[in-house]
């Protein structure tokens, strides 16, 4: 394998993990499935996943990166859970994205995440439905996440990965 397509084996698009089963790994049993993910202070992690729970009566669940034993392709395996964190920004797709000077460049449709750190590594931007569909949506690496908008760097020299899925 080479050494790009070793750094991308941990990596999974938010999209892949919203909606997984999650296992506690004691018991095995399903406590719910994952609905969204929370950023870290910094904005380029994500400190953990969004869990709603099994029955109705339940409140939301929290599992911080560092509970979760695994993120696999058809399912989270939990070591533990916790209350949700109030002061944790959700990453919300379908934010605005803007350029450093404020231009507004399209919406946040996916995030690039690496499964063992959190750390988001990449976004995708969707500039509009005929640009998604004549040139495709763009993976761009510097960015910053806000509770309202994700700020991205366009003059940046690692600015558009390309404009496909970076897997």
């Amino acid at each position: 394998m080479n050494e790009r397509a070793e750094s991308w084996v941990c990596m999974k698009r938010l999209d892949e993990i919203l909606g997984l089963p999650v296992i506690l790994k004691q018991s095995g049993l399903k406590v719910g499935t994952v609905s969204g993910a929370c950023l870290a202070q910094s904005g380029k992690a994500i400190a953990g996943l969004m869990i709603e729970k099994n029955h109705w009566r339940g409140k939301g669940g929290f599992l911080p990166m560092n509970g979760t034993g695994l993120i696999g392709d058809v399912s989270v395996i939990a070591e533990g859970m916790n209350s949700h964190p109030k002061a944790l920004t959700p990453l919300t797709l379908g934010q605005r994205v803007v350029s450093i000077d404020g231009q507004r460049l399209g919406l946040l449709t996916n995030a690039m995440i690496d499964v063992e750190t959190g750390e988001i590594t990449a976004v995708e931007v969707s500039r509009g439905l005929i640009d998604d569909w004549t040139s495709g949506r763009l993976w761009v690496r510097s960015f910053q996440n806000s509770s309202s908008q994700t700020v991205v760097d366009v003059e940046s020299d690692s600015e558009y990965l390309d404009k496909e899925d970076p897997t």
